[in-house]
């Protein structure tokens, strides 16, 4: 039992790196495999990529040469080469906490009715945690908190629900294809839960230079060294 992180990126080299060392340095509780999606990237971001990569860092990196696609388009890449029972979809600005995957895992497990995990609170409209909680559930082996929404910088979802509910739309308004699916998740009974400490710190989140934007582009590489890295 493993997950895959698929870490979605855009001309972001310096917070690609700060987020990898992160999760490296990170005990995350769970094995998994990590499957990196920059999406036409043009500066010094695939350089740093191809370094962790050649380092053995890396799982899978997915490299479109091209334009950018947006987030739909760079989460199905990725998820479609996840081999993991839970699928995590992560932004480029993320630092994490011991422990912050298997306490996802561990929610899902617990609760049949939750159809995906975040991990951190938001304080800021449009998305402000406190207006946007329905109940909290402390009882649980990692407690968690029942929202209406969350910040899907870091959203944790089951692989089953992936292929029996389908792709993530690859294009809608302002980039919120994440937003939908847990829209689609919610349409068919399931929940939006959020650990009730947070795990992960989403340092950039509204900083310019989002990790996507959008336009036109196609994979033209895919390196591939498979490893699934061991919880610690």
């Amino acid at each position: 039992m493993y997950a895959s992180l698929v870490l979605l990126t855009y001309n972001r080299p310096h917070f690609v790196r700060r987020t990898l060392a992160s999760l490296h340095s990170t005990a995350a509780g769970l094995p998994f495999e990590l499957i990196v999606v920059d999406d036409g990237s043009d500066d010094a971001t695939r350089a740093v990529l191809l370094d962790y990569a050649a380092r053995g860092s890396i799982s899978t990196l997915v490299l479109n040469l091209g334009d950018n696609m947006g987030v739909g388009v760079g989460i199905n890449r990725g998820f479609s080469i996840a081999h993991g029972e839970y699928l995590v979809k992560l932004d480029s600005d993320l630092e994490f906490s011991e422990g912050w995957l298997s306490a996802g895992a561990t929610i899902l497990d617990y609760d049949p009715r939750v159809g995906a995990v975040g991990f951190f609170h938001y304080w800021h409209p449009p998305v402000h945690a406190h207006e946007m909680l329905i109940s909290r559930v402390p009882e649980a082996p990692i407690p968690y908190e029942i929202h209406a929404d969350f910040v899907s910088s870091a959203m944790m979802i089951r692989r089953s629900d992936y292929l029996k509910y389908g792709l993530f739309a690859e294009f809608s308004p302002g980039f919120s294809e994440d937003v939908a699916y847990k829209k689609l998740l919610q349409a068919n009974g399931l929940s939006m839960a959020l650990t009730a400490r947070d795990y992960i710190h989403n340092y950039g989140f509204g900083i310019p230079h989002s990790t996507v934007v959008l336009s036109d582009g196609s994979v033209a590489m895919i390196h591939t060294s498979p490893k699934v890295f061991q919880a610690s």
